[in-house]
């Protein structure tokens, strides 16, 4: 791998709204002192290096010149605090914390969050920045940011190609050097609109975006990691990770350490109950309420979103979210609350146990309840009950919050 970066930031190219931004990666990887397995202490490194702690993987580099009183302390629990002074134009650090993936793209690792608090958070000036980065290795390469908090500049300036949940986005080409060499890439930005030093981040919603976007993102993942840099002198800040959780498919990184859980138990009993874990459904009055977050997500684009409500988008035919009911008899009623994304009628599918059973649709952006009743003929039986988009010309996208089912006549 290869490791720096550089910025173009020419007056003619301001004055049209465009930033070309360089590559974070000019340094080989074998190049590096080698990887260490720290695995149940708190390390502190100042000098190029990466390793694993208790899971968790890290990368320490600072360029050859310009950079002073650099340090970084990778805590066990993947917290971890950093500080530098930049100095000369060249300068810059970067210290970063999180997973890397290798051959698998983000859909093998499945879903991905993460959660972080930045305490003395100070990013103090010029070029500097608290992101979650990493490479995606296909054709276009591409080099990402989820861009939280930055200091002085505001990357990677220009106008934006739109937003998505509070963040703006960019593309960008850089020709530079890459972790594949040097040559043309592709850069991928999300940018929050508004700073922020915690919060939690829908890695894969964003992922999904730029896919549907732009497309690119199937490819395989190189890495997710939290990343906190500075450059361009005089640049110098402190960074504080309190509180860091990354989750990715089945495995939560943080805490006390990495676990591995396996799918939540949507299935209730007899009695239509909910299990105790509750995996976000609930019984009340007969009436079983479902969350569209804790449900199964598939298909290429589908996505977690926290506007205008908790709940998933589909994106594109064939996105769906999934889980599985137990069904005392044979007719029910079918409740999806949910709103199109534009004044367009957004359709989705209900089906039960494989079977299509009918359709819901939602009319503009307004939220509503629609209901459909159906016979289905799966009582006694505990079967997968999915929502799917369908009928998509690529004029709507459809927002579910939950999924309500009680017994019929």
């Amino acid at each position: 791998m290869k490791k720096s970066f550089w910025i173009i930031l020419l007056p003619m190219l301001l004055v049209a709204g465009l930033v070309l931004m360089g590559c974070d990666d000019i340094k080989l990887d074998g190049m590096l002192e080698n990887d260490v397995e720290e695995s149940a202490r708190n390390v502190t490194v100042t000098s190029n290096r990466t390793g694993t702690t208790n899971g968790w993987d890290w990368e320490y580099w600072q360029s050859n010149s310009g950079v002073s009183n650099g340090t970084m302390t990778v805590n066990n629990n993947g917290t971890f605090s950093a500080s530098w002074n930049a100095g000369r134009p060249n300068g810059n650090f970067l210290a970063r914390v999180g997973k890397r993936f290798n051959n698998q793209n983000h859909t093998q690792v499945g879903q991905i969050t993460i959660n972080y608090t930045a305490n003395n958070f100070n990013p103090g000036n010029r070029n500097n920045y608290l992101s979650v980065y990493g490479w995606v290795m296909g054709s276009p390469l591409i080099e990402y940011y989820i861009v939280e908090s930055w200091g002085d500049f505001r990357p990677p300036g220009g106008t934006s190609a739109g937003t998505f949940n509070g963040y703006d986005l960019y593309r960008t080409t850089v020709n530079g050097p890459h972790v594949q060499g040097s040559g043309n890439f592709t850069q991928y930005w999300a940018v929050r609109q508004s700073r922020r030093t915690s919060g939690s981040i829908d890695v894969t919603s964003i992922f999904n975006e730029w896919n549907r976007r732009w497309g690119g993102m199937s490819a395989n993942l190189r890495e997710v990691m939290l990343k906190v840099e500075g450059w361009e002198a005089p640049s110098n800040g402190t960074y504080n990770i309190t509180a860091y959780t990354l989750r990715y498919g089945n495995t939560t990184l943080g805490g006390s350490g990495t676990t591995t859980t396996p799918p939540a138990n949507n299935n209730p009993p007899a009695n239509n109950n909910p299990p105790s874990n509750g995996g976000g459904t609930t019984t009340n009055n007969g009436v079983t309420t479902v969350t569209a977050q804790s449900m199964t997500k598939g298909g290429q684009y589908t996505g977690n979103i926290s506007s205008p409500f908790n709940g998933v988008r589909l994106y594109a035919n064939d996105d769906r979210i999934s889980y599985n009911q137990y069904f005392a008899n044979n007719r029910h009623t079918f409740t999806v609350r949910g709103r199109s994304t534009n004044n367009n009628t957004a359709q989705v599918q209900l089906r039960v146990n494989g079977t299509a059973v009918g359709i819901l649709n939602f009319a503009g952006t307004t939220v509503r309840d629609q209901s459909i009743t159906v016979s289905h003929n799966q009582g006694g039986r505990t079967v997968s009950v999915e929502l799917r988009c369908v009928n998509d010309n690529n004029t709507w996208d459809v927002d579910i919050q939950h999924l309500e089912i009680r017994a019929a006549n």
